[in-house]
């Protein structure tokens, strides 16, 4: 770690640079603070800027200044490439505990904001790859080739959801709204389902939160499949490990149970009364009575 020894204002501070990725880096001089996305929430707006809340991590830069009276101007040493840092390049005065050998002093603050979180204009501010961490605390287990209307990344939750009482929906009506198949559609499929159903697997990831985030939903039938292709880490097959039930499952802790795909079977006729589900000790996809009581599961994802 090399550092720099800089006389300001009668003071003087060593200034350390740690060069790693952007979600690491730190720029020190006397003091940073890194604040973890836990902790987004109680920050002070005032202090960290008005998009804090929508970053992933926030630094937060200081020097001390020789009197309370003295204005927090930019630094000499600062360079343009410090400056663009985060959206809040100013300086703010507070008084710190830690400053002036530990008994207390004013410095001056700014916020330092790396953003992951979605940005305007669809996408996001980072690249994501099949088994990182995503901004919701689950996996990344697909990611398209390009920016889609729906997003880019599929992110599914740590585990699956409970309690859960295994039907699809609480009324076996036909839901016109719950056709999508395609990767894409789950969260529309969800939408109609939490609308027509009282109770059941769509009302389930539905109402499920976790990262502090609560857009998560039910897989459509392609997105299920993607997501049972990550299970078994399945790189050659079309559809999850068929036709030879050569692969196991590696990824994401499901057990070998069939679990709800958001997609309903048929457009029409009887067949209105089921809903696609999929194997997850081998890979077979099948359809079942969308209001009977079963030990099927659900395993809900979000899409950015």
């Amino acid at each position: 770690m090399p550092s720099h020894s800089i006389p300001f204002c009668g003071w003087t501070y060593a200034l350390m640079f740690t060069h790693t990725t952007p979600a690491n880096r730190t720029s020190t001089t006397r003091r940073v603070i890194a604040i973890g996305t836990a902790l987004l929430a109680t920050a002070s707006v005032g202090v960290l800027g008005a998009q804090a809340v929508k970053a992933d991590s926030i630094w937060v830069q200081s020097y001390q200044r020789a009197s309370q009276g003295e204005e927090c101007v930019a630094p000499k040493w600062e360079t343009p490439w410090q400056a663009s840092w985060g959206s809040d390049s100013s300086w703010k005065p507070s008084y710190e505990m830690w400053a002036n050998g530990g008994v207390g002093g004013w410095t001056c603050t700014r916020s330092i904001t790396w953003a992951k979180s979605p940005v305007e204009g669809g996408g996001s501010s980072v690249t994501y790859a099949v088994g990182d961490v995503g901004p919701a605390g689950g996996t990344i287990f697909y990611v398209a080739p390009s920016q889609q209307p729906w997003g880019r990344y599929l992110e599914v939750a740590p585990a699956d959801v409970t309690p859960f009482t295994g039907k699809w929906c609480d009324t076996s009506a036909d839901i016109p709204g719950a056709l999508g198949t395609a990767i894409g559609t789950g969260a529309a499929n969800t939408q109609a389902m939490d609308a027509a159903c009282s109770s059941g697997a769509g009302q389930a990831a539905a109402d499920y939160s976790a990262g502090g985030f609560d857009d998560w939903f039910l897989p459509s039938q392609d997105e299920l499949n993607a997501l049972c292709l990550w299970a078994f880490n399945d790189q050659v097959d079309a559809l999850c490990n068929i036709p030879d039930y050569l692969l196991t499952r590696v990824n994401g802790g499901f057990t070998g149970d069939w679990y709800w795909s958001s997609t309903q079977y048929a457009a029409s006729g009887p067949a209105t009364a089921d809903a696609w589900l999929q194997w997850f000790s081998y890979g077979d996809q099948d359809r079942y009575m969308k209001s009977s009581v079963s030990t099927f599961k659900v395993r809900a994802i979000r899409a950015f």
